[in-house]
């Protein structure tokens, strides 16, 4: 569904994710902070019940305080204590509520894999995920419903944790290419002896054009891609650009490449650096797809594994592969990092009420 604003045209994938315009990037934002605070309502008003009930059993008990019930009026205390803090920590998330998750990422024409599929089947994944969690909160005991917004709340805590840029590679691809073009400019004029005729000196580097062997670069990339069809998974994108081969013969076919054999090296050489740097550029946008996907099975799987997304192999490629960027592990303190945990005692106290 599109909605269309004049100045700010929106495209909602879904109950969670819309696409936002941007001039420079994708630009996803992902709402999981006002359905998180639904699910929260709804276990503040379960609290609030329990809370009332238990108010009006500690009221009749103690208007009829007997040596039999003194312990179950203490219990009873302990519990009410424990759920009103509990009550407290969910009414002051849903008034402090976390801001929207954004994410960038390559725009349409320049991107490697189809980012608004896998958004698009994300904002499915947490729907189905925060729809179990919502189960719980209302069919199922209190402990296991806090336990699973708990989990949910930590699970959430992930996306904001992680890296959420996962554009800008153009950038980096074409820095790179202008440093071997560059080399390639300076091979040339020592080869020539340019630097001793000024005229030479500030006309050759006109004759080399830089964006040649970007398209080169990006043209290696796609066809790198299209060999590896799994490097993506199911959001794999065909290419029907320009093919390598044409730009390498537009480059190769120059003057001043066949000027002869040592400037004609050069150029080699640089074409060679050149697809190095393409298939560095893959693996690199790889490693992040693949972080990524790792980030999002955290939250959408919760009980059911099969939820998650499929983990593409790395790819084969012609040197030594980084490792996939690792997700960062939360603090090992889970007190500080879930506002509802409860210790095994406030458990207890309250599986004895239900």
């Amino acid at each position: 569904m599109v909605l269309h604003n004049e100045t700010n045209p929106q495209v909602i994938l879904g109950d969670f994710i819309k696409i936002n315009p941007h001039p420079f990037f994708k630009l996803f934002v992902l709402n999981t902070t006002t359905k998180y605070n639904e699910l929260a309502t709804l276990l503040q008003h379960r609290l609030s019940n329990v809370l009332m009930v238990n108010n009006k059993r500690l009221y009749y008990l103690n208007q009829a305080l007997t040596d039999n019930n003194i312990q179950e009026i203490k219990n009873l205390k302990d519990h009410i204590k424990i759920n009103e803090k509990l009550l407290s920590s969910i009414e002051h998330t849903i008034e402090n509520p976390l801001p929207n998750i954004e994410y960038q990422f390559n725009p349409t024409q320049s991107e490697m894999y189809d980012s608004t599929q896998l958004f698009t089947d994300l904002d499915v994944k947490l729907t189905e995920r925060f729809q179990e969690v919502k189960n719980a909160i209302e069919r199922s005991d209190l402990v296991f419903a806090v336990n699973e917004l708990d989990a949910l709340e930590e699970a959430i805590l992930v996306f904001y944790k992680n890296e959420k840029k996962f554009n800008g590679y153009w950038n980096r691809l074409n820095e790179n290419v202008i440093k071997e073009v560059d080399a390639l400019v300076d091979n040339i004029k020592d080869i020539h002896s340019f630097h001793e005729s000024s005229t030479m000196e500030n006309y050759y580097p006109s004759t080399i054009s830089e964006h040649l062997f970007t398209d080169l670069a990006i043209s290696y990339m796609h066809e790198e891609i299209e060999a590896n069809s799994d490097l993506f998974g199911a959001y794999h994108l065909s290419d029907k650009g320009k093919a390598s081969v044409e730009i390498e013969k537009k480059i190769t076919e120059s003057a001043w490449c066949q000027y002869n054999n040592e400037s004609e090296n050069c150029f080699r050489n640089t074409i060679n650096a050149v697809r190095l740097i393409a298939q560095k550029t893959v693996s690199e946008e790889q490693n992040r797809f693949i972080q990524f996907i790792n980030i999002s099975n955290c939250v959408v799987t919760g009980r059911e594994v099969e939820r998650a997304f499929e983990i593409p192999a790395n790819g084969n490629f012609p040197f030594k592969k980084e490792a996939p960027i690792s997700i960062k592990k939360l603090n090992g303190n889970k007190n500080e990092e879930q506002k509802h945990s409860m210790d095994k005692h406030s458990k207890s106290l309250m599986e004895k009420e239900l």
